[in-house]
């Protein structure tokens, strides 16, 4: 009866140790994911704000070619110059 005490106390101190080394693991990788999901946030606020920006960037143009649309290159440049600034 002692055997299988000592076996069973054996077994259960073994898998606590495992249980802590995984535990450890995990923990940095926890630590990992939640570092590139705040990457990913940053990544996709980014990209909403460029989607933002184009869009407001074509319709100043469309608003621009209906107002006074440059005929020449010179012209576009020029214009473009002044609208960018």
């Amino acid at each position: 009866m002692n055997d299988v005490v000592a076996t069973l106390k054996a077994r259960i101190e073994h898998l606590e140790a495992e249980l802590a080394a995984e535990q450890q693991r995990s923990a940095g990788e926890r630590a990992h994911y939640e570092h590139e999901r705040e990457r990913a946030d940053l990544l996709a606020k980014g990209h909403e704000k460029l989607e933002i920006q184009l869009k407001n960037l074509r319709l100043h143009l469309q608003s621009g070619r209906q107002i006074a649309a440059p005929r020449t290159l010179h012209d576009w440049w020029r214009w473009l110059r002044a609208t960018s600034g």
